[in-house]
């Protein structure tokens, strides 16, 4: 039996080296090709499963915009927060917008320090937006950020303008911003309604140019279109 296996791999070994060039060319073609379509199976399996994880995360704000390049990564950083309660009480915490996904709404962690470390139950409590106000907290400029409370989390103004845009994340627009955070928008001092395309088209009915934006579902882009053209306009 031993004798029967040396003469196979010898009779392949032979082979190969003595394979014509070409077939060996074609031989390593087609193993690259083979390697290259595994790897790009591998790649998509990924980006599925990453886009999975990245919907359910994101899944509080209207997910609208359709350009996912530079959008992947929703950035939500701890803070120094101020939070007013109902009762008109304050109480400062560092704490990430946590999001509760049985009650679905926002939260953060307020920690009280009466309680010992290992009593997680009572020292890190969740406190949701239909408790307080409003929260805030200071940038790097000094400025005051506020989140005014809604029934289920709280709405920061990201992009002020003719159209105001809130989120429930207080990342500023710049770098850590992403447009899938977006939950309202407010044309200049009128009801913050929900963000989504019938309602960001009627308020831009009159601007060609972002309306054809929104043909190709740019929403955010829409946005700032819409904005720039009416300042433009009001300089006039």
């Amino acid at each position: 039996m031993k004798l029967i296996y040396r003469a196979f791999f010898t009779l392949i070994f032979l082979l190969f080296i003595f394979l014509p060039a070409t077939s060996s060319a074609q031989f390593n073609d087609a193993l690259f090709r083979q390697q290259q379509q595994l790897m790009n199976d591998l790649s998509n399996k990924r980006q599925n499963k990453f886009r999975e994880e990245f919907n359910k995360k994101a899944k509080m704000g209207q997910m609208m915009d359709s350009k996912l390049h530079h959008e992947m990564v929703i950035y939500n950083n701890p803070y120094a927060f101020e939070i007013l309660f109902k009762d008109s009480t304050r109480k400062k915490t560092y704490s990430n917008i946590y999001f509760d996904t049985i009650l679905r709404k926002s939260y953060l962690i307020l920690e009280d320090k009466s309680f010992s470390k290992s009593d997680t139950a009572h020292r890190n409590q969740k406190i949701y937006p239909d408790q307080t106000l409003k929260i805030s907290r200071i940038n790097f400029s000094d400025k005051v950020i506020n989140g005014i409370a809604n029934d289920s989390c709280w709405m920061f103004k990201v992009l002020p303008g003719s159209i105001n845009v809130y989120s429930y994340l207080s990342e500023e627009n710049g770098p850590t911003f992403n447009a899938w955070t977006i939950i309202g928008i407010q044309q200049n001092d009128g009801p913050i309604i929900k963000y989504n395309p019938e309602n960001l088209k009627q308020m831009v009915a009159q601007d060609s140019e972002a309306l054809e934006k929104a043909q190709n579902k740019q929403y955010y882009m829409v946005i700032k279109i819409y904005n720039r053209n009416f300042k433009k306009a009001a300089k006039k």
